[in-house]
């Protein structure tokens, strides 16, 4: 076949807008994927060790745990619903912000994933934010995979300061409450240890005097901490995703004073809560987030703890619909 100059000219130009559309999909896949992560950009560690301290006034504490958000854009529209008209990011907005009217908590805890690899992190992690900050009530966030993802145009180090300025604590950290009756601990996710957890952030939990009395202990990350085998409380949708890798992990939450449960999320459409093979109490949160993956017959949804002050310990699951609805209320052993 015989090319003319011009015809010769369109053909190269052809190939070359060819390869460069090949290479930027191939580049975009690399970038966002999950299992694609760049441990130099990564490298070190945020702040962690913050403390925090509430008063106990009332014979219960509440605290609601939110999850999964995963907010990627504004504008993006509803996952796994019956109708997406009209239903998109400000669903998941809306519901954080009934969730915390309806069960009036004392603390809030958001166990990551607050966001997907986000092109614009402001107004993604608004999104999520906002109405924690307009309810006044004294909240934790840490990070899930999802939030330090290489498609985010923030890194590791610009989300973490972003977070903490706005949230009571972020990453690991403890809350006290009372007379240091109750601690809260929060766990940070992080990609580039075995087990998905900073050892010198377990170290400094372990090392830790100021709730050796505690009556109770609840402990919050964001995969769960093992599989859930026996006393099952709720519906196992989907695989368990845990942690595969040997750490101090599961030593260390052993050690906790009289730690009643671990709170995790993750899993977007698992809702119970279980025990685990050597003894742990373990409760899904659910997803909160509408534009991301999840079930039609599962609603976005949220969990809820009172602690009281003999130290016996409530759950329920909040359910979002045109009415918020409360459901497995049941005491954890």
């Amino acid at each position: 076949m015989f090319f003319t100059p011009a015809a010769s000219k369109r053909a190269v130009a052809g190939w070359l807008v060819a390869l460069v559309i090949g290479l930027s999909v191939l580049g975009a896949f690399l970038h966002c994927s999950d299992n694609v992560i760049s441990r130099n950009r990564y490298a070190g560690t945020v702040p962690y060790g913050s403390s925090f301290w509430l008063p106990w006034h009332h014979q219960q504490f509440r605290i609601l745990q939110i999850s999964d958000p995963q907010v990627e854009s504004v504008w993006d529209k509803c996952k796994d619903v019956d109708s997406i008209h009209h239903c998109g990011t400000h669903n998941t907005s809306r519901f954080i912000s009934r969730a915390i009217s309806f069960t009036n908590p004392d603390f809030v805890v958001v166990t990551g994933d607050l966001v997907f690899g986000p092109r614009s992190p402001v107004s993604a992690f608004q999104a999520v934010l906002l109405p924690l900050d307009r309810s006044s009530v004294p909240y934790a966030t840490i990070f899930g995979n999802h939030d330090v993802q290489r498609c985010s145009k923030w890194d590791e180090h610009e989300s973490a300061a972003h977070l903490r300025q706005r949230s009571t604590l972020h990453g690991t950290s403890k809350l006290m409450v009372g007379n240091g009756q109750l601690c809260v601990w929060m766990i940070d996710y992080s990609h580039t240890y075995a087990g998905w957890v900073n050892p010198a952030h377990l170290a400094w939990i372990r090392n830790d005097s100021s709730c050796r009395n505690a009556g109770a202990s609840l402990a919050f990350t964001h995969f769960p901490v093992a599989l859930l085998r026996s006393n099952i409380v709720g519906s196992l949708n989907e695989p368990i995703d845990w942690p595969r890798a040997p750490s101090e992990l599961l030593q260390t939450l052993h050690l906790l004073p009289s730690l009643k449960v671990v709170g995790f999320g993750h899993d977007h459409t698992n809702t119970a809560c279980g025990t685990t093979p050597d003894g742990l109490t373990g409760c899904y949160a659910g997803s909160a987030g509408y534009t991301t993956y999840g079930d039609r017959n599962v609603p976005r949804q949220a969990r809820v703890y009172d602690i009281y002050k003999n130290y016996r310990v409530f759950t329920f699951r909040v359910l979002d619909g045109q009415s918020l609805q409360s459901t497995e209320y049941h005491e954890l052993q």
